[in-house]
């Protein structure tokens, strides 16, 4: 292990590291090398208005940029700050190997900044083997949910329809039928609108939900810039449902869904995917994220019912390396781990 580190120091001699990179220049490497939703500049913008510090870092050789880093620096009471990488870094398809070196100088930087800790949530799936630095331990704690669901969006409408589990077939031509209709929504009374839904949704499923702040900064940034993109469904002249979508790379990401008990017969959640679907494939998407799949079909599971609906779908299951943690501090990190149950009622997720 050591001798893997100390030609990785070689290897590293001859990056350079830009810190101030223009939102044209990283959404354009970002985007052109796959990355996602979480990587871009638009989320990073959201997330400095919902109390994270957000940083940005390219690494270059000879002048060309070979990796990028966004990574999340959020203040700790009494112990300093944390330090997050969601779905990152990314790298240029040629040089895989210069994620290890954007990490490690991540880590740098966040220990100069004062953090504690530094937690990485990688873009690749589990088993493609690519290495994290030697101070990086799995936890069980993930931040981010372990495997997502992909559509591919790329055949025709139909074919893509053809692809569906029949019920789910069935479900989407019934919501139709039913006269089910969907509207974009814009207006901040819209986004009002489906956090009440999403409320109700929450109260009835028995999940946790953020807080309107946390909505009113994602339209303000993400819908702003034209990434985030509401739908509203009504039934009967009565609000029935929502989904909040993304766009970003060509991948459309199904973040949040609420429907209205009243509603539910109407298959409110199976019409607004499809339309999300559609109107995702009209604008040049190539791929569909739903967003995250339990770890399996266990009847047992909370979520068990969430897994067979996503699976009416068909969708590509991808499930990610896991998360790790590497400690900047070792003292303050043993505190961390020791008050982690009232830590993570003030940080959801960690």
């Amino acid at each position: 292990m050591e001798n893997r580190e100390v030609a990785a120091d070689a290897a590293a001699a001859d990056l350079l590291y830009d810190n101030s990179p223009s939102q044209q220049d990283w959404d354009g490497l970002v985007s052109s090398w796959g990355g996602q939703l979480l990587q871009s500049w638009s989320w990073g913008e959201f997330k400095s208005q919902t109390g994270w510090h957000t940083e940005r870092l390219l690494c270059l050789r000879d002048g060309q940029p070979e990796a990028a880093v966004q990574w999340l620096r959020r203040r700790v009471p009494l112990l300093g700050a944390l330090a997050y990488i969601p779905r990152g870094p990314v790298t240029a398809p040629d040089r895989p190997d210069s994620a290890k070196f954007a990490i490690r100088k991540t880590m740098v930087e966040a220990r100069r900044a004062g953090a504690f800790a530094l937690w990485v949530e990688p873009p690749w799936e589990r088993d493609q083997g690519h290495p994290l630095p030697a101070a990086f331990a799995v936890t069980p704690d993930y931040i981010q949910p372990p495997a997502t669901g992909l559509v591919d969006l790329r055949p025709q409408s139909d074919r893509v329809l053809a692809g569906f589990h029949r019920g789910m077939r069935r479900n989407i031509r019934l919501a139709t039928r039913r006269g089910l209709e969907v509207r974009e929504g814009s207006s901040e009374a819209d986004w009002r609108e489906f956090f009440s839904l999403l409320t109700e949704t929450a109260e009835r499923d028995g999940f946790g939900i953020h807080t309107w702040p946390y909505f009113a900064a994602m339209r303000e940034t993400l819908a702003t810039n034209g990434i985030a993109k509401l739908f509203l469904a009504e039934h009967a002249g009565k609000r029935a449902g929502g989904l909040l979508l993304t766009v970003y790379g060509g991948t459309a990401v199904y973040l949040f869904g609420a429907s209205a008990t009243a509603a539910r017969d109407v298959r409110v959640g199976h019409g607004l995917q499809w339309h999300a679907m559609t109107w995702a494939r009209a604008r040049g998407c190539h791929t569909y994220d739903l967003w995250g799949m339990p770890a399996s079909p266990d009847p047992a599971d909370p979520l068990a019912g969430v897994y067979r609906f996503k699976q009416g779908f068909s969708p590509q299951v991808i499930n990610y390396a896991p998360t790790a943690v590497a400690a900047l501090d070792s003292r303050r990190f043993q505190i961390w781990q020791r008050l982690a149950p009232l830590a993570r009622k003030l940080l959801p997720g960690f």
